[in-house]
């Protein structure tokens, strides 16, 4: 989980900020040619697992329906630097990371937040802090990056995720689909479209929770 990405912590502004970041990701990806989503956290710690369950579901769904461009999800867990080579391998043009972050804002809000906000410093969910993340990928060309910061609840090892949390988990998934699927259906021709395999993400049987949006 990181901690203070530089957004509003006021009530009010929850929806208003949902909203926003709906319209910002679906203008970020309007121009994808290859899409990453990577989704970060501890998988034992509550909601600050929210990212990687995302990316089980995105690597699910991208089986289960037609997409209009080669897509990739990895589930990070607490140490996405793991999925770095794979990453630059696929060399997406586009990279969504999906991650728990606590800005104080009401439970299950989410926001887009700056890259550059990051910054270094370590937290004890993840192995590589966030901003050095962030740093490798741009550097090794990754340019285009969008962060999804989904506020939690507890963080607390052996705890479930919250509904507002897994909620919001699936409001994402739902976004990004809307985006960039163009169907539900059989699965595109090329294997590009599809999600890693299981073997190479430890992607499971999981309910998306897709019914067309």
């Amino acid at each position: 989980m990181n901690r203070d990405p530089g957004r509003p912590s006021e009530p009010g502004l929850a929806a208003e900020q949902s909203e926003a970041w709906e319209r910002e990701l679906e203008t970020f990806l309007r121009d994808a040619e290859r899409v990453l989503v990577l989704g970060i956290g501890n998988e034992i710690r509550a909601d600050d697992a929210v990212g990687t369950y995302a990316a089980r579901m995105l690597c699910r769904a991208f089986t289960q329906i037609r997409l209009r461009v080669p897509c990739l999800a990895f589930p990070g867990g607490a140490a996405p630097e793991n999925f770095i080579g794979p990453t630059l391998e696929f060399d997406p043009t586009h990279i969504v990371l999906v991650d728990a972050m606590d800005w104080g804002a009401p439970v299950g809000s989410v926001s887009s937040v700056d890259p550059a906000s990051l910054g270094g410093v370590s937290l004890s969910s993840h192995s590589m802090p966030l901003g050095v993340l962030r740093d490798y990928l741009v550097r090794s060309g990754c340019a285009k990056l969008l962060v999804l910061g989904v506020q939690p609840s507890t963080i607390e090892l052996g705890r479930d995720m919250s509904r507002e949390v897994r909620s919001s988990g699936r409001r994402i998934v739902r976004a990004i689909l809307r985006t960039l699927g163009a169907g539900v259906g059989p699965r595109a021709a090329s294997r590009r479209n599809a999600c890693a395999t299981a073997e190479q993400t430890g992607c499971g049987s999981v309910d998306t929770g897709y019914a067309g949006c």
